[in-house]
């Protein structure tokens, strides 16, 4: 009694994906000119194993979080003939395969107030490490990078929130952690070999304080303060000794307002937010063309905008959902020498766009007997999203244009099961997932896949 426990345990393999650059204009059937079979042997396994254990005192609820994840991958990519004729003016496979094995553990646990308490508090600490490898070898050159990545995090953290007044609540928390960091590299070229050895630590502390007033037994204003940080690193693709520096640490700033309505009942619910961030030292990332890699550049940023979203229960059957955000996302300080060229003061924060929206339906509809099935159901989903331009790089060197994709689930319920037809992007829109450039005439990046759709089935016990 007062003990619960989940276990969760998740395995994914992908094979034969490519990762790939594709020469722009993509045209109405884009293709690669490869030798066949050349991403045969690229796979991706994911795993994660956790364990949550809860257990209820009389005036408190102890938690225990315990986490393993792996990460194996292996990869070909590179620039086609289309590519490398645009670049070079002879048609030529440049390849490099990269391959990576990580290993994740952590483990949380906190004391915290029960779920029925006035007064929400909670502390704990959490430890975690992982270790990792990444290589890459170049088919074209033969130059070869070893690298090994291993980070130590410990942190202590505590938050609470309680009544100050009549309709007033306060929140204030706080977290301090411990980072280790080492790097190890071994860089062949050209029969010519280096190593590199690298340490950072890293020590600091995170928090928030934010207010809540009920304005109306279903109408809460809020507003917010809060200092984030991310914490500095080793790049993942360093080919030499004299490009493993590691990026710094990145300081985040930032305030928030807002509200949250629910009507009486709870048909209704309306959520609205303006706030604004403030980075310094942000991590933004620069793209070497010649190398295919990609590393970490630090540049101030700050962004500001609103978010506005609802939710309607028409029905029992109907719900609407419908969101829209402003996002005004800006470079604030120059960046030189970054790969890619550099990156100058009021430029736009890459791949954000200024405006987003979505618009779903969620329609349910008990079914007559059907097939003999007990109690079948129609579970329909229609999402359609809208997005506006946004920046392919920090260098704004040109915009990926926006779009408007539509998504659809239909699945019919019965019991724990489900079998369903999903199409995706049905408007067959045309967009990019991202965007690289080498010169004003070499510009690449990869078109999203059109019009698709597929079966599935699901079970939930």
């Amino acid at each position: 009694a007062g003990t619960t426990g989940l276990l969760v345990a998740e395995r994914q393999r992908a094979e034969h994906y490519a990762g790939l650059e594709m020469l722009r204009p993509f045209g109405n059937s884009p293709r690669l000119d490869y030798t066949p079979g050349v991403f045969d042997g690229n796979q991706k396994t994911n795993e994660r194993y956790s364990f949550e254990l809860n257990h209820d005192l009389a005036q408190a609820r102890i938690t225990s979080i315990t986490a393993y994840t792996s990460t194996d991958f292996n990869a070909v990519k590179g620039y086609d003939r289309n590519i490398t004729r645009a670049l070079y003016g002879s048609p030529f496979e440049y390849l490099i395969e990269d391959s990576a094995h990580e290993r994740g553990w952590s483990q949380d646990l906190r004391l915290g107030s029960l779920p029925e308490a006035e007064v929400f508090w909670v502390g704990g600490v959490n430890l975690s490490r992982s270790e990792r490898n990444f290589d890459s070898s170049n088919f074209t050159n033969g130059a070869l990078q070893q690298r090994e990545f291993s980070t130590n995090s410990y942190a202590a953290y505590g938050e609470i929130t309680f009544p100050i007044a009549e309709d007033w609540k306060l929140t204030t928390g706080l977290r301090h952690t411990w980072d280790r960091k080492t790097y190890g590299g071994e860089y062949t070229s050209a029969g010519n070999r280096a190593s590199d050895s690298r340490q950072l630590q890293d020590n600091y502390s995170t928090g928030r304080v934010a207010l809540a007033y009920a304005l109306t037994p279903q109408t809460n204003l809020y507003a917010v303060l809060s200092r984030g940080y991310k914490s500095a690193g080793f790049n993942d693709y360093a080919t030499s000794v004299a490009d493993s520096e590691p990026y710094k640490a990145a300081k985040v700033s930032a305030a928030e307002v807002g509200f949250k309505h629910e009507s009486e009942g709870g048909a209704l619910s309306l959520e609205g937010a303006l706030f604004f961030t403030r980075v310094r030292d942000d991590h933004l990332l620069g793209y070497d063309f010649k190398t295919v890699a990609v590393s970490a550049v630090n540049a101030d940023t700050r962004s500001k905008g609103a978010e506005l979203s609802s939710t309607w229960h028409v029905t029992d059957q109907l719900t609407l959902g419908s969101a829209v955000s402003y996002t005004n996302a800006l470079v604030t300080s120059d960046a030189p020498g970054v790969s890619g060229g550099d990156v100058v003061a009021g430029s736009r924060v890459p791949d954000v766009p200024l405006w987003s929206g979505n618009f779903s339906v969620v329609w349910h509809k008990d079914l007559p007997n059907l097939l003999g099935l007990p109690a079948p159901r129609l579970n329909t989903l229609l999402n359609y999203r809208l997005q506006k331009n946004r920046p392919a790089d920090p260098q704004n060197h040109y915009d990926l244009k926006g779009y408007a994709k539509l998504d659809l689930h239909l699945g019919l319920e019965s019991g724990g099961s489900e079998v369903y037809l999903w199409g995706d992007n049905l408007l067959d829109a045309r967009y990019d997932l991202y965007g690289s450039y080498s010169t004003d005439q070499v510009l690449t990046g990869m078109p999203a896949r059109g019009r698709s759709a597929g079966v599935g089935y699901s079970y939930s016990f």
